[in-house]
């Protein structure tokens, strides 16, 4: 990424929230995530094809879903 100069200028944080032993903390970390992966997704090229691969546990493409249980292609790694 250093060499293609892809994030030049982006200084966006991916989180900004403890993570404390709580649902509510949890699903706004867990909402933070997806938006950078989505952000991420956006911004980089070649991103898409490896969150694609590598990230089955929501649907990037559709804001707001989630895959049903049981049918994500591998187990969730992000």
């Amino acid at each position: 990424m250093a060499a293609t100069a892809v994030l030049a200028g982006k200084t966006r944080r991916a989180l900004d929230s403890t993570v404390l032993d709580d649902a509510v903390a949890t699903q706004d970390t867990v909402t933070q995530l997806i938006a950078a992966i989505r952000r991420v997704r956006r911004e980089v090229p070649a991103a898409a094809a490896v969150i694609e691969q590598h990230c089955t546990a929501h649907d990037y493409d559709n804001p707001g879903s989630r895959r049903s249980p049981g049918t994500t292609r591998t187990p969730a790694t992000c």
